[in-house]
């Protein structure tokens, strides 16, 4: 949920103060929910804690197309593209894609948010934006020049939930160090919905908080109800197939921290007759549903041959987003809120991309094994460019014992 309607009737237990004393399991529990709301005193607190944490336009990520930096004074970040020719045309391909979800998003309510789009720099025109930024003189950011695309920046989850997340599920002998790790500050939390492990406490590797994998094993192992973040997925998908027409390739689901929310038109005169209100941090969510990552995207119409085909395959072979249909639970109602965002005008062939995805499942594992086998073969709608497809370059934590 993008905004917090004032009209919502909010129950004690949703309106959370961050300093309260709890275990870390129990926080976890509590502020991973998307009705949860921070009293003032959290709400302010939490951003002074961002000003705190932030890095100060160095790397906070990177992937297959681009690396990520902060662009810390204006709220943004810069993807840089990686100095193959073809990461330039994905990084546009990114630009354009995400110039017409964010349109759509912004009409479409409860559901995940999309980061405000910025600008794209040629790499020609690299010289000249570097001038006028100076404060980036001698920044890593800088050292080359490249195309970069700018965007708002997902503040990453909230200092004290890092916190607990790392003493919940880092090893006791790598706690110390992840906690005093300041990339672990740049925490975003994958949504798998597709994803159980046997072991939610079981990790190899190195531990990090970027990228980290909330998968249906860790929230019924915090007690979070996953149900919550179905239909803002499901209602997601959906308006990106038939309100933007295209596949949804290779997106990203994550939790981070809300953006300032806007405040809705009331008459705080008759709200408040006898004073002025406080409208600064005016009930902050705790948490928030982000959709990002567009380069993969394909578009399509409606009326392609092979359209259904297209949208399975990104289906699958996405990172485990999505619940399975062996999910009992969570696919019914990830069906039901899925064909009804999709309208009337959609519904044969929503029904048929539901009906196909349930028809595939039958002969896949009833939960991911690990990270999706990636085919090299897309089906292509003859609207779409053909181009070639990869999945992002991601370290995985081990899965292969999960059932």
């Amino acid at each position: 949920m993008s905004n917090m309607d004032d009209t919502i009737v909010l129950d004690e237990s949703d309106i959370l103060d961050i300093t309260d004393p709890c275990s870390d399991v129990e926080h976890l529990r509590r502020f991973l929910r998307l009705r949860a709301i921070l009293d003032f005193k959290s709400s302010v607190l939490v951003q002074k804690h961002q000003a705190e944490d932030i890095p100060g336009c160095e790397k906070i990520g990177e992937g297959f197309c681009a690396e990520i930096f902060d662009l810390s004074e204006a709220g943004r970040v810069v993807k840089r593209a990686r100095q193959e020719p073809t990461k330039t045309a994905e990084l546009w391909r990114d630009y354009c894609a995400h110039l017409r979800i964010y349109q759509t998003f912004s009409a479409a309510a409860d559901s995940a948010i999309v980061p405000k789009p910025g600008y794209f720099v040629r790499a020609d025109g690299f010289a000249d934006w570097v001038s006028a930024h100076p404060q980036l003189q001698g920044r890593e950011v800088v050292k080359e020049p490249s195309a970069i695309l700018v965007t708002e920046r997902i503040m990453p989850l909230p200092r004290t939930t890092r916190t607990a997340l790392i003493n919940t599920f880092c090893p006791a002998e790598s706690r110390e160090e992840a906690l005093l790790d300041i990339r672990n500050n740049d925490c975003l939390a994958r949504i798998y919905l597709g994803v159980r492990r046997p072991d939610p406490l079981r990790h190899s590797g190195v531990f990090t908080l970027r990228n980290f994998e909330l998968t249906l094993d860790k929230m019924e192992h915090l007690g979070i109800d996953s149900t919550q973040f179905v239909e803002p997925m499901a209602g997601a998908l959906a308006v990106m197939h038939w309100g933007c027409y295209n596949d949804a390739t290779d997106v990203e689901f994550v939790l981070g921290s809300p953006r300032e929310a806007d405040i809705p038109f009331m008459d705080f005169d008759q709200l408040y007759p006898d004073g002025l209100e406080t409208t600064w941090l005016r009930r902050t969510p705790a948490v928030a549903m982000w959709l990002l990552d567009f380069n993969q995207v394909g578009k399509f119409r409606p009326g392609d041959e092979g359209v259904v085909d297209k949208l399975v395959w990104a289906f699958w072979n996405n990172d485990p987003y999505y619940p399975r249909p062996a999910e009992g639970v969570l696919w019914e109602a990830f069906r039901i809120a899925y064909l009804r965002r999709s309208g009337e005008e959609h519904r044969r062939l929503a029904q048929a991309f539901i009906s196909k995805i349930e028809e595939d499942a039958k002969t896949r594992p009833s939960a991911m094994q690990g990270p999706p086998k990636y085919s090299d073969v897309h089906p292509q709608s003859s609207s779409a460019a053909v181009v070639k497809k990869g999945k992002k370059q991601r370290k995985y934590a081990d899965l292969t014992q999960a059932s």
